[in-house]
């Protein structure tokens, strides 16, 4: 019997409900994924063994009677809650004597099923170890996580002002929140050559790159017709991304960090993002990208948070964990702003790359 497509509703159910009693050092989505891991790994046990001894083998396991309506009875019981709640305040594995006790009461009150009474402690003591397993690695990414946020705020979110007079210091910081003042930005409704492609068929000055930016940031400026806030930006654009163009000094890189910032401090819902998921905001700075670009980027990443923005040493998957899952918000600053033509074809090489093969993220 597969277990999931009966027993995945009941699971998103007991999710939040764990992860209200732990303060929410998990996310409910993370959490229905350790329990649902737990029982797939349990199953897998069950269909090395002959159908007759796997553990529901006598159980009814239509939707709305049998197997889900006993394992919702049972995870809803605060004490086999609590025990699934250890593995968050380092108190180890959960009690499989006292799980299997649960479990053979509920089934006794639950007459719909008739587990086979020799494979509930292995089934549990194998859910069990895959459940600690994976909430420990999810815990051990939210620990980092925290550190990672602390230190985008400390590079994104302190506004340094060097050289304005100030009473009594020589430097005055702010938060970038206290001074943002949220730009608009117009809609291009017609396509037009990417400025790119303008100057990357040959080798310009900087200079002549920026003449050519601001002549098609006019060209556009005269093409667009929808005007609305910069913070509805992924609102805007049905697929999420959007490219951001600007003279120099308009303020694109303070937008991005307005962004980052915006996450770290768990306000994605007035980003229009949905505010339940736990989103993680990827920076990749180019000008730093193009300077090491030995590196893939993932590697990159960790190389740039450890050296640059100073975490503590990050879990080997820490950023491949949210890319997977879809839920990291990609803001590339200064795409614009590699000068040689060749390690301008790298970068962008290996940025379509790299997005291509994370195309869940936004």
């Amino acid at each position: 019997m597969n277990l999931l497509p009966f027993v995945t509703p009941v699971i998103k159910q007991i999710a939040p409900v764990i992860t209200e009693k732990i303060k929410n050092k998990i996310s409910p989505d993370e959490l229905q994924q350790a329990l649902i891991a737990g029982i797939q790994a349990a199953e897998a046990e069950d269909r090395e063994l002959p159908s007759e001894q796997h553990l529901f083998y006598s159980s009814k396991p239509d939707s709305f009677r049998g197997v889900p309506g006993f394992l919702e009875k049972y995870f809803n019981i605060a004490g086999v809650q609590n025990e699934l709640a250890k593995s968050f305040d380092n108190q180890g594995l959960s009690d499989v004597d006292y799980l299997e006790q649960e479990f053979n009461r509920t089934a006794e009150e639950y007459k719909e099923v008739n587990p086979i009474k020799d494979r509930v402690n292995p089934w549990l003591t194998t859910f069990t170890r895959i459940y600690f397993q994976e909430t420990s690695t999810y815990l051990k990414f939210q620990v980092a996580k925290e550190d990672y946020f602390k230190q985008l705020n400390k590079r994104y979110d302190n506004i340094k002002f060097a050289g304005i007079a100030v009473s009594g210091q020589e430097e005055e910081r702010k938060r970038l929140q206290q001074i943002f003042v949220m730009p608009d930005v117009a809609k291009i409704e017609q396509n037009l050559t990417p400025i790119s492609e303008e100057f990357i068929a040959e080798e310009l000055t900087r200079q002549e790159q920026i003449f050519l930016e601001q002549k098609q940031l006019a060209r556009l400026a005269k093409s667009s017709s929808t005007t609305f806030l910069a913070k509805r930006l992924l609102t805007e654009t049905p697929s999420k991304k959007a490219v951001i163009l600007g003279a120099p000094g308009s303020g694109k890189s303070t937008l991005v960090s307005y962004f980052a910032v915006m996450l770290t401090q768990g306000k994605a819902g007035d980003l229009g993002l949905d505010g339940n998921i736990d989103w993680l905001p990827i920076v990749i700075e180019i000008r730093d990208l193009e300077r090491n670009l030995d590196l893939n980027i993932l590697k990159y990443l960790h190389q740039f948070a450890e050296s640059n923005l100073s975490t503590h040493k990050l879990p080997e998957d820490f950023f491949k964990h949210w890319l997977k899952q879809g839920k990291a918000l990609i803001l590339l600053d200064g795409v614009d702003e590699v000068a040689e033509t060749e390690k301008r074809y790298q970068v962008v090489e290996r940025i379509e790359s790299f997005l291509s093969q994370y195309d869940r993220n936004i």
